[in-house]
């Protein structure tokens, strides 16, 4: 224990000690307030109906000018939006909830997530809201808006996803801090052995994998890590971003127990244990009794993306933990450190998957972390934390703590 020379040295100590706890406290109730008043917004949808006679005002038309599409998929969009006050430029995730069709409760798992994650490695939550426009008056608003971007010479890929919700959604907006591009786009645009140099994608994974023992270490599973879900918010620096999938690690006499219900991500990516050969829109408790120690969950769903799935993934009844995430890693660090075309890619993903080995690394520590992680056997698998550890990253000057 530290000696203290005197006691105004202690008194110091402890100033700075409660200083410290205040500010985390602050932060916490920020977060909690945020959740709070989500709540007391759902609660308020629920006795509103907006009817065609009344005049609607959209908090994101009001306040933000759109400058682009950053991005279309089965979770919603993605917006550049400046907002009108502050003028800073934000991402803007918007999600459309089927009120008849699911609760928004369980939509709002991307902002809970976001809410309660603060990590270097993981893009920033700033605010979100819920708007609940009269029926079809999205389908108009979104017509002028798309209008407004291409009248400024600005092409929007699949405009016609934009339009991929029902005519009575409610929406959930995310403000998040805005990254420049996606780690898809940085391997598309540097397709030689030159611009893969070791040292570089060792920092740039090392980042990676510490935002993801940072959400394991929060009890979370983040079960869609791809390159699109990875920002690039500086040159050298990553985040994870799209935790729309997120899942509890809840432990249950032993027992790792999923809450999700529907079936999302990209098969490309998942671990075996992942893959799901049938969809049913149920999830199941699995009584380990064998292994009452081991965390374990059991989905009945196609959860996270097929070519980065682990082999649990991909099984029947999906039994999978944190470690289908280290298997998805492990996929990603193969990808990031060879130049494949996406034959080749497909090929290599779908021999680690079943346990066969590849002949693609130069160096021999790289094939052999990479095998560490893409065990089919999942509880050979190291953990994040011990991915850490490893010699690979000796040599490395970087981590985000």
């Amino acid at each position: 224990m530290h000696q203290y020379a005197d006691t105004s040295e202690l008194l110091e100590a402890n100033r700075k000690l409660r200083e410290t706890l205040d500010k985390a406290n602050e932060e916490k109730i920020k977060r909690d307030d945020e959740i709070n008043r989500l709540s007391n917004m759902l609660s308020a949808l629920e006795m509103f109906s907006c009817g065609s006679d009344q005049l609607y005002s959209s908090k994101f038309m009001n306040e933000y000018i759109v400058e682009d599409v950053l991005g279309v998929g089965g979770g919603g969009c993605v917006y550049g939006a400046v907002n009108k006050f502050d003028e800073g430029m934000y991402a803007v995730k918007r999600i459309p909830v089927n009120p008849k069709g699911i609760i928004i409760e369980q939509a709002l798992r991307e902002v809970r997530a976001m809410a309660n994650l603060d990590h270097p490695g993981i893009v920033r939550f700033n605010s979100t809201w819920i708007e609940k426009p009269p029926d079809a008056w999205q389908y108009d608003a979104d017509s002028e808006m798309l209008d407004s971007i291409e009248a400024r010479g600005k092409k929007i890929q699949c405009a016609e996803d934009l339009f991929n919700y029902e005519y009575d959604s409610v929406f959930i907006y995310i403000q998040m801090q805005l990254c420049k591009y996606s780690l898809t786009f940085w391997l598309r645009d540097n397709t030689t052995a030159e611009s893969r140099e070791l040292p570089k994608m060792k920092e740039w994974f090392k980042q990676i994998v510490s935002a993801v023992d940072y959400i394991h270490a929060q009890k979370l599973i983040h079960r869609d890590l791809k390159p699109c879900n990875i920002l690039f918010y500086e040159e050298n620096h990553l985040k994870i971003c799209d935790l729309g999938i997120v899942t509890d690690r809840v432990i249950e006499n032993g027992v790792e127990i999923t809450t999700t219900r529907t079936g999302l991500g990209t098969r490309e990516y998942m671990s075996p244990e992942q893959i799901a050969n049938t969809k049913v829109d149920e999830s199941r408790r699995f009584n380990n009794k064998k292994n009452p120690g081991i965390e374990l969950t059991v989905t009945r769903t196609n959860i996270g993306t097929e070519a980065y799935m682990s082999p649990e993934q991909q099984s029947a009844f999906a039994r999978f933990n944190a470690k289908s995430d280290v298997f998805t890693l492990g996929l990603i660090l193969a990808e990031i450190c060879v130049v494949m075309d996406k034959e080749k890619k497909t090929e290599v993903f779908n021999n680690y998957r079943a346990g066969r080995p590849n002949n693609i690394f130069e160096d021999a520590e790289t094939a052999q972390l990479v095998e560490k992680l893409t065990n089919a056997e999942r509880s050979k698998r190291p953990s994040c934390s011990q991915v850490l550890a490893d010699h690979f990253f000796a040599v490395d000057r970087t981590i985000w703590m």
